[in-house]
This record gives C-alpha cells, sequence and structure tokens, in this order.
C-alpha cells in the first residue's frame, strides 16, 4: 500500500523537523566532524526512503569525506574576497 501524497508530505516535514533539531544540537554540542557525519548519515537514510531507481545516484552524492569536505570548504573561503 502506498502513502498518499498528503501523508508524505508530512513524512516529509517530520524529516525536516527532526533533521533541524539535529543540526542544532550538533551545532552547540559536537565537532565539525561529528556534526558532518551525523548529517550525511541522516542524508543517507533519506535516500533510502526516496524512489528506489534514484538511491545508487542519491547515495553517491554523500560520498565525500570530511576530510575532502573540510578541504572544499577551505578552498572557498580563500577564495572570497
Amino acid at each position: 500500500m502506498k502513502p498518499d501524497s498528503q501523508t508524505a508530505g508530512r513524512y516529509q516535514n517530520l524529516i525536516a523537523i527532526i533533521a533541524v533539531a539535529v543540526l542544532i544540537v550538533f551545532i552547540t554540542a559536537c565537532s565539525s566532524r561529528q556534526g558532518y557525519e551525523a548529517l550525511q548519515g541522516m542524508e543517507q537514510s533519506r535516500c533510502a526512503h526516496g524512489p528506489a531507481n534514484q538511491y545508487r545516484e542519491c547515495l553517491d552524492r554523500q560520498q565525500m569525506s570530511y576530510e575532502e569536505y573540510q578541504a572544499k570548504a577551505n578552498e572557498q573561503e580563500d577564495a572570497k574576497p
């Protein structure tokens, strides 16, 4: 049985609220690495709840390591005027 669009919308809103709450906790209480890894895990979980035909593509977008993420963020920071 497939959920209707209203139920799916509520589920997505609930996930968004939980994600924001977790993000706030990690920003205030944990290191950047732990926060990044927690958010990455949440995104991977979200991939599992998406369309099956997009699962692999969704996971591929979540493969950046914390070190790669940090290097990219530093590059962007250095590029600012």
